[in-house]
This record gives structure tokens, sequence and C-alpha cells, in this order.
């Protein structure tokens, strides 16, 4: 809080805070006001992907499924090959009903990521969901829920 209120950083530093700021947020349990420094981090760092994930990680987590999916979008732009990022979008992919989108995405986190946890645990959700059907337009139709993947731990996630 001392070096956002001083106004001395450049922006991509006042970025970089605001998105620690949030991630305490969110271990503090104040999704409210993750999302706002959030939402500041963005306008000063719009070109980083962890900010676009963590964004969609804790839009993914409140239930805005749209705002997930617009976010993780904006971080797969920036890091298609980072594993933390594909293991988010499928996760997001999951909670919209599309498994074959997810399937996709949590592939490309193992195939990027195998040894991280981020890997495995794209790994765990593929098996979770291995019995689900996905019809002509890529959903799950009448199936049972979509399992997200588990955090794969603090390195990808708000905290």
């Amino acid at each position: 809080d001392s070096a956002l209120i001083a106004g001395t950083l450049s922006d991509p530093l006042r970025g970089e805070a605001e998105l620690d700021r949030a991630r305490a947020d969110v271990a503090l349990n104040d999704p409210a006001a993750a999302r706002i420094d959030l939402d500041h981090a963005l306008q000063h760092v719009p070109d980083d992907p962890m900010a676009w994930l963590l964004s969609a990680t804790l839009a993914r987590r409140q239930g805005e499924v749209d705002r997930a999916t617009a976010d993780i979008a904006e971080a797969v732009k920036r890091a298609p090959d980072d594993p933390d990022v594909a293991l988010e979008e499928g996760n997001v992919q999951a909670v919209a009903g599309n498994l074959a989108a997810a399937r996709l995405a949590w592939q490309r986190a193992v195939r990027t990521g195998a040894n991280l946890p981020s890997g495995k645990s794209a790994a765990a959700a593929l098996q979770a969901n291995a019995d689900i059907d996905v019809d002509d337009n890529g959903s799950s139709g009448d199936q049972p829920a979509l399992q997200p993947a588990s955090p794969p731990g603090p390195a990808s996630q708000p905290r």
C-alpha cells in the first residue's frame, strides 16, 4: 500500500504491486478488493499474461464465466505455451461446459509442463473427465458436470 500511495512507481511496477496486493486480498478472503486491484493492474500492465491469468482465475472462482473466458483468452494470446495458462484455460472451458476445448487446453498444459504442478493437475483433470462424452458442439450435453483441475499450487493462483 505504501508504494502505491507514494505515487512514485512506474506503470509496470505499479501494475506488479497491484497484482501482489490482489494476491494478498485473495489470501484475506476479500475477492471484491482483489477484483479492484486486478482491474487496476490490468490498466498498468496490459501485456502481462500473469495479470490476465490471475484475473481469469478469480472470475472463474466467482462464477463470472464470461469474464473468465475473455480474460483467459487474453492470457493465451500472450503466453500460449505457458502450462499455468493452459491449465486455467482448460478449467474455464470446463466451467463453461465446453469439454472439447477444456481437453485441448489441458493436453497443452501436460505437453508443455508435464513435470510441473500445472501439468500434473491438467493430467488429473483429463483423467477425471475421461468418461464424459462430447457432442458435436464440444459440450458435454446432459452428462455430469465437468470437473476443473485441482489447483496446482501458488504459482498460478491469486493467493
